[in-house]
């Protein structure tokens, strides 16, 4: 939850944001966030009444967890539906199930509202690969839809528990404490590492944080202290990788709902539109790479490459920064105007145990249940993302 300070810098900070630039800025709206489906795409809204109809001819089932070359999935099998018939294939933690009170339609509704076509299938049996679920119960879910893809009531599930494995040491490598060397900033940011699921996420605490025995002058800087929130960063073969993801949601003081997003942004030197940082709002997106040194002690922080679109031009550039985001009442803007530009140089200050700090985003409106998402590897080629001007 946000802290009564920050929801005033947060009224003075949209002031500061138009001067530094980011009145090019503009909501886009939310597509997926880290954990869940994807949104967007394939959205149905006008949904007529059904009635529920459990069909035990139909089956879905958790079929374990696969190892690649280079990454790990697990699989979801469906068997059982005729071929003329269109289906949504849905998974989603207990914990996030369970908010819904039973309200099986409710369910549905809103994850046939939220779903990408990706997640709509034709009958027939196939295997579905999905990024590693966290360990705990999961449900699978299969939802039959008609020609306009409407839900039509029919719908079949499973239950499944998934264990978390035991951490590799090349995972462990990474728990700890480092320093973030970002010259420029004033200060070195501290962040803390512990393990949020073995040899696959990690817990990121301290990033837009500034040392407790500079509170006084950074306050009077209008620096938001982010000490409430954390990131998740994804371990993926001995490198670990930070991404665009949804925070959390919270109610402001004018009673504005805010959505608190961790994005990336390019600094664009075309000659076709206005130049400057631009925001890419796309969450998901790998933003940076955190790859050791040869001594095991240092790492550095390097930009993941990205194509912005910018009003149908193919931008290629690389991530110029990352940092925390409020969207909110029409308008977005970060919360602090310093953050440090890619690369950054990340030196270790203690290494850790394992350490587990398992627990779900807690906004006052969680509006990205920790679903399953499919699995797409990382080929190495640049991700694509539209910016859209005001």
């Amino acid at each position: 939850m946000i802290t009564a300070m920050k929801r005033i810098l947060l009224a003075a900070l949209a002031a500061v944001a138009v001067l530094a630039g980011c009145n090019k800025i503009e909501r886009m709206g939310r597509n997926s966030s880290s954990g869940t489906s994807g949104q967007g795409s394939g959205q149905q809204t006008d949904q007529t009444d059904f009635d529920l109809a459990f069909n035990s001819s139909w089956s879905v089932e958790y079929s374990g967890r696969e190892y690649g070359a280079t990454a790990a999935a697990d699989i979801i099998s469906v068997s059982g539906v005729p071929s003329n018939l269109k289906y949504l294939v849905s998974v989603i933690n207990r914990e996030n199930y369970a908010s819904y009170e039973g309200d099986l339609k409710a369910f549905m509704r809103q994850e046939r509202k939220d779903a990408a076509d990706d997640y709509i299938y034709s009958g027939g049996s196939r295997n579905i690969s999905f990024d590693v679920f966290r360990h705990g119960t999961w449900y699978a879910f299969v939802m039959g839809l008609d020609a306009e893809g409407k839900l039509t009531g029919e719908y079949t599930y499973s239950k499944f528990e998934v264990r978390e494995e035991v951490p590799t040491e090349e995972y462990k490598k990474w728990l700890g404490s480092w320093k973030v060397k970002a010259p420029g900033l004033g200060f070195d940011y501290t962040l803390t590492i512990t393990q949020q699921e073995a040899n696959y996420v990690y817990r990121v605490d301290g990033w837009e944080c500034y040392p407790k025995d500079r509170e006084s002058y950074w306050k009077g800087e209008g620096f938001v202290m982010m000490d409430q929130e954390y990131l998740e960063t994804f371990y993926d073969s001995g490198d670990m990788y930070f991404t665009s993801q949804y925070i959390q949601t919270y109610k402001e003081t004018n009673g504005t709902y805010v959505d608190e997003i961790f994005l990336g942004e390019v600094d664009y030197d075309g000659i076709l539109h206005p130049q400057g940082l631009y925001v890419l709002y796309d969450e998901g997106f790998d933003l940076a790479k955190a790859a050791f040194g040869n001594d095991g002690g240092t790492a550095t922080l390097s930009p993941c490459r990205v194509i912005a679109v910018i009003e149908g031009e193919d931008f290629p550039t690389s991530f110029y920064q990352m940092r925390y985001f409020a969207i909110g009442g029409g308008e977005t803007t970060y919360y602090n105007e310093k953050v440090p530009v890619l690369p950054i140089q990340m030196e270790r200050s203690s290494q850790a145990s394992q350490t587990s700090a398992v627990r779900l985003r807690s906004g006052l409106e969680s509006r990205s249940p920790m679903r399953g998402r499919l699995f797409r590897p990382r080929t190495g080629q640049p991700q694509r993302a539209s910016v859209r001007l005001r």
